[in-house]
C-alpha cells in the first residue's frame, strides 16, 4: 500500500470531495453520526472548536492497494483503516472512511480515504510527530499480516538505486584512481553489486531454487511475494541492509529471470520459495566427485568433475518486507 496524507484548516473542502456525487464514494466506516458533507463538515467543526488555538484540524489519509492485490473487501479496507488510525493516536478522534471505486481517476487498484479530526473528543490536539514514516511502518505490518504486496519504505527506496550525479561521480573517481595509483579505488553502489552478482549466479542457477541458494550463499536476502493460492508474483533483494525490488534491477524480475534461463517448476521450487518467505535460508551443497571408474591400464581422456547444486532448508534468517511499487493519484 502506498499512504498519501495532507492536512487543512478546515472539514468543508474535504468532504466536498470524498462525497462527491461524481466520485459514487461509498462510506464503510467511521464513528460521526451526519453522512452529507455539509453536516459532516459542520459535526467535526463543533469538536475542532473545543480547542481554538489549532488552526490544522482536519487530515485526509489516502490509501491504494497494488494493482496485484486486486479487488480488497471493503470490510478489509475499513478494518486496515481503523488499525492505522489507532497505531497513529487516532482512536480518540472523529473519523470517517470512504471508498471511491477504480473509476474514479481511471485507477487500476483499489483505493480508500480517510478523513480525520486532528482535536480529539476530549479537546486535547493528536501529536502527530514523525506521522509520515510510522505510517509507513505500520503500513508495512499490515501488507505481511494480510498477506497484501509488500512496498519497499521510501526512504529506503530512496536510497535503493544510484542518482545520475551518484553515478556520475563514481565514474569520474574510478578514472581518477586509475590515472594515479595513490589514490583509493572507489567502492561499487550497492545496486551495482546486487546486480553483478546476479549476474554472475544466473547462469549457474538452472532453478529458481538454486538461484535464491546462492544468492544467499553471497550474503543477499531474497524475498519472495506468494499468494495464498500458491502463486508467485515476485521477488525483492536486500544487501547491506539495502533493499530493492526485483523489477527495479535489469533482468532481475521473476518472468525476466525465467527469460534468463533460470528455470520455474512450481512442484519442485515452489516448497524451496516458500520456506524462504517464511525467512528460512537454503544451503547450497555441491558434490562434486563423479569421476567414472576405469581399469588401471586405461588411459583416462577428457575426464569432467560435474557439480550438482542440492539444496535443504537450514536455518533461520530475519525477514524483510519490501515489493513492488506503483504510482498514486488522488
Amino acid at each position: 500500500m502506498i499512504a498519501s496524507i495532507s492536512q487543512g484548516g478546515g472539514f468543508g473542502g474535504l468532504f466536498g470531495y470524498l462525497l462527491d456525487e461524481k466520485k459514487q464514494a461509498k462510506i464503510i466506516g467511521g464513528n460521526v453520526a451526519c453522512k452529507s458533507a455539509k453536516g459532516l463538515a459542520r459535526e467535526f467543526k463543533a469538536i475542532s472548536d473545543l480547542n481554538p488555538q489549532v488552526t490544522v484540524v482536519a487530515k485526509h489519509i489516502a490509501l491504494a492497494f497494488a494493482p496485484e492485490d486486486g479487488e480488497v473487501a471493503s470490510s478489509l479496507k475499513a478494518e486496515i483503516a481503523m488499525r492505522l488510525l489507532e497505531e497513529l493516536g487516532y482512536k480518540n478522534s472523529q473519523f470517517l472512511i470512504v471508498e471511491h471505486p477504480r473509476s474514479d481517476h481511471d485507477h487500476n487498484h483499489d483505493h480508500l480515504h480517510i478523513a480525520v479530526n486532528i482535536v480529539g473528543l476530549d479537546g486535547e490536539r493528536v501529536k502527530n510527530g514523525f506521522e509520515w514514516r510510522r505510517t509507513e511502518k505500520i503500513l508495512r505490518s499490515i501488507e505481511q499480516e494480510h498477506d497484501l504486496t509488500p512496498v519497499a519504505c521510501s526512504w529506503e527506496a530512496a536510497r535503493s538505486l544510484p542518482t545520475k550525479g551518484q553515478s556520475e561521480r563514481y565514474r569520474r573517481e574510478v578514472a581518477a584512481a586509475e590515472a594515479d595509483p595513490n589514490l583509493p579505488t572507489p567502492e561499487l553502489p550497492v545496486s551495482t553489486k546486487l546486480q553483478d552478482l546476479i549476474d554472475e549466479i544466473v547462469p549457474y542457477s538452472p532453478t529458481m531454487t538454486d538461484y535464491v541458494a546462492r544468492l544467499q550463499s553471497k550474503g543477499v536476502e531474497v524475498r519472495p511475494k506468494i499468494t495464498r493460492t500458491g502463486l508467485v508474483q515476485g521477488l525483492s533483494y536486500s544487501l547491506d541492509g539495502v533493499a530493492f525490488q526485483g523489477a527495479h534491477l535489469q533482468g532481475c524480475s521473476f518472468p525476466k529471470l525465467q527469460a534468463r534461463g533460470v528455470n520455474y517448476e512450481r512442484e519442485r521450487d515452489l516448497p524451496a520459495l516458500s520456506a524462504v518467505a517464511r525467512g528460512e535460508k537454503l544451503t547450497l551443497e555441491i558434490e562434486v566427485d563423479f569421476t567414472p571408474e576405469v581399469e588401471p591400464e586405461e588411459e583416462l581422456v577428457n575426464v569432467e568433475f560435474i557439480r550438482v547444486p542440492i539444496v535443504v532448508v537450514k536455518e533461520q534468517s530475519e525477514r524483510k518486507s519490501q515489493g513492488q511499487s506503483y504510482e498514486m493519484s488522488m
